[in-house]
């Protein structure tokens, strides 16, 4: 008999259904899979602080990289530029502009901040002896030329450029005749401009 009430002991105290015939008694269920995604979490949350406890350190240094990523390249256009015998080019085809730095309906290169840039040209001519310098502009001073020449028709010529430069400060490529009868012929798919921050 003394077992009989034992086992009867045990049923009413876990079954969460006779909980209201116990007075002052109140049994809470345990659902095994919330306790496990609780304790899961738990652990994620650790981690998460101890992330960015990390990051914040990192942060802390003063050679850690902070947005400064600035790159753009282009082409000039679909079609041929010439003649013309001086001028600023305008490299309207934009290939990757990133940090908006460039604007392709001037040409120019805006600095967004302080820096030291890199920056190359590369140019095609397509007409017959007549010779053409390229020229890479900070603001209105000159950086690196070259030119091109080839009896037979068309050449291809380039250089590249790196300057210190002042946030809002410009640079831009230009071209001149080599000689004053002359003009230059420029192929538009095949002359470009890019540049870079360094740091």
């Amino acid at each position: 008999m003394s077992t009989i009430i034992t086992l009867f002991s045990v049923f009413v105290l876990l079954s969460p259904g006779l909980d209201a015939g116990l007075p002052g008694k109140k049994f809470v269920t345990v659902d095994p899979e919330k306790e496990e995604y609780g304790c899961i979490m738990a652990r994620m949350d650790d981690k998460l602080d101890n992330l960015m406890a990390r990051l914040a350190k990192l942060e802390s240094r003063p050679d850690f990289p902070r947005g400064k990523e600035i790159s753009f390249s282009a082409y000039l256009s679909d079609s041929n530029i010439g003649p013309r015998s001086s001028g600023s080019l305008k490299f309207t085809k934009v290939i990757t502009n990133i940090g908006d730095a460039y604007n392709s309906a001037t040409g120019v290169f805006t600095a967004p901040a302080d820096g030291l840039y890199a920056f190359h040209f590369q140019a095609s001519e397509y007409s017959y002896a007549k010779p053409c310098t390229v020229t890479l502009y900070h603001g209105n001073t000159t950086i690196v030329s070259n030119y091109g020449y080839d009896s037979n028709g068309y050449t291809s010529f380039g250089n590249t450029g790196v300057i210190e430069m002042k946030k809002s400060g410009v640079a831009h490529i230009g071209i001149s005749a080599v000689f004053t009868t002359s003009n230059c012929y420029i192929r538009g798919k095949f002359t470009t401009f890019s540049g870079y921050l360094l740091k």
